[in-house]
């Protein structure tokens, strides 16, 4: 599975990006709230999904655009974003990438973030590491634990710009240095893992964008934690959650609940 799902990501992100080097893609508002989606969602979807169901026939698919491949019960579950990034993709700008998930009786096993136009493809197995291109993936020690923030910033499409939400983003921006919006939720992961930013503030999230960056900084020896400072696990389709370097857990879990319980 492991192999199968590391092909398949890179096979679809390349497509991906060869669409957008070309333009050869047309967008088509997908919902009220002004999401877009391409016919290049649905060409690298159905690489994936063919590819997982010709391999493994016995195994259940969730796609971002078809949803549900399979049964219910399946013991092993895949949950793929196509094409993480969309808006990104359709009005030109090179953030967008494949995130794909592997559940073994509901428990979260393997993940696959692609990064098209760095052709980067991170893959993360439970309990045994992460890595990047093939070289391992694990956080360094901060030295400088007090330094300002650099934050991503990720929120659920049925929120979009409820007044919460902006109050919260707003409180969290007010608090770092710097707060990211890349509209692309499994590449801030991969930032995290690779150190080049603090953490991450996920607010009511759908699963496609979650678990393959939860497992990929987890194997990388990150922090997942709910706004409770608990450990985050399990499979749920929706979460609110801090991602980020151990040494700025504490920091950010305070920004989240000075809000909160403001």
């Amino acid at each position: 599975m492991k192999e199968l799902g590391a092909r398949l990501a890179r096979e679809a992100g390349q497509l991906a990006w060869s669409k957008f080097k070309t333009k050869q893609f047309v967008a088509q508002q997908k919902s009220a709230s002004g999401d877009l989606v391409t016919e290049v969602d649905h060409a690298a979807e159905k690489i994936i999904v063919d590819g997982i169901l010709s391999a493994y026939p016995d195994h259940a698919v969730h796609s971002e655009e078809c949803g549900l491949v399979g049964t219910k019960d399946a013991r092993v579950l895949w949950v793929v974003d196509p094409l993480d990034g969309t808006n990104n993709f359709a009005i030109g700008i090179p953030l967008f990438g494949v995130g794909i998930s592997v559940f073994i009786e509901n428990q979260l096993a393997l993940s696959f973030i692609y990064h098209s136009p760095l052709d980067q493809l991170y893959v993360a197995e439970k309990d045994k590491g992460a890595t990047v291109n093939g070289a391992p993936l694990k956080l360094s020690p901060l030295n400088e634990a007090s330094k300002p923030l650099t934050l991503g910033w990720a929120q659920g499409h049925v929120v979009n710009n409820k007044d919460e939400v902006l109050r919260f983003q707003i409180h969290v921006q007010r608090n770092v240095k710097r707060l990211l919006r890349f509209w692309a939720p499994v590449l801030n992961w991969a930032l995290i893992a690779e150190g080049q930013i603090d953490g991450m503030v996920v607010f009511d999230n759908e699963a496609e964008d979650l678990y393959p960056g939860i497992l990929l900084l987890q194997e990388a020896g990150g922090l997942v934690m709910d706004f409770e400072g608990k450990p985050f696990s399990g499979k749920r389709e929706r979460a609110s959650l801090i991602g980020c370097h151990p040494a700025r857990g504490d920091a950010i879990l305070k920004i989240v609940r000075d809000f909160l319980h403001s």
